[in-house]
């Protein structure tokens, strides 16, 4: 175990705010290339903790961070980085079509379970998606589309950071 690896385990308790994003990649061979292609990247700061796998047709990350916003910029970015993977594999591929999957982000707020109501308001305008809440401080959101799952997660944290 490396320095950097001791340190974030010592931290992890710290992370209070967690998600884990599905990204829905229509093959499990299309997902394992946009995994190969993200994982070697670290995220640049120590207050965000990440880890990406593949299930089936799923690129699947979980994340932590100490600070809704570090959580919210690591998420948007995976989700755009996707897109931009997703988007090469599509021009250079004769049997791949970026097309509307069934992608999804669960998010944990361990410090802030009031703050649900707030984001689900913030929320209600945005369509072609859904928003649960799963417990006093967890909530999923649902999107056919990479771009409008970018945008639910941008809107629904920046409450927590605005808060």
């Amino acid at each position: 175990m490396s320095d950097d690896d001791a340190e974030v385990e010592v931290n992890k308790q710290y992370f209070k705010y967690k998600a884990e994003i599905r990204i829905d990649l229509f093959t499990n061979r299309y997902a394992t290339i946009c995994y190969n292609s993200l994982n070697p990247d670290e995220e640049p700061r120590k207050s965000v903790y990440k880890s990406l796998s593949v299930e089936n047709t799923h690129l699947v990350g979980n994340y932590s961070a100490i600070d809704a916003k570090f959580l919210s910029i690591a998420l948007v970015a995976l989700v755009d980085y996707t897109f931009l993977a997703a988007s090469t594999i599509e021009a250079y591929s004769t049997d791949f079509e970026l097309k509307d999957g069934d992608n999804s982000c669960t998010i944990s707020l361990l410090e802030d379970s009031d703050l649900l109501e707030k984001i689900e308001a913030k929320i209600t305008d945005l369509k072609e998606f859904t928003f649960k809440v799963l417990d006093n401080h967890s909530y999923k959101v649902t999107s056919s589309d990479l771009k409008g799952l970018a945008t639910v997660i941008n809107r629904s944290l920046s409450v927590v950071v605005n808060k």
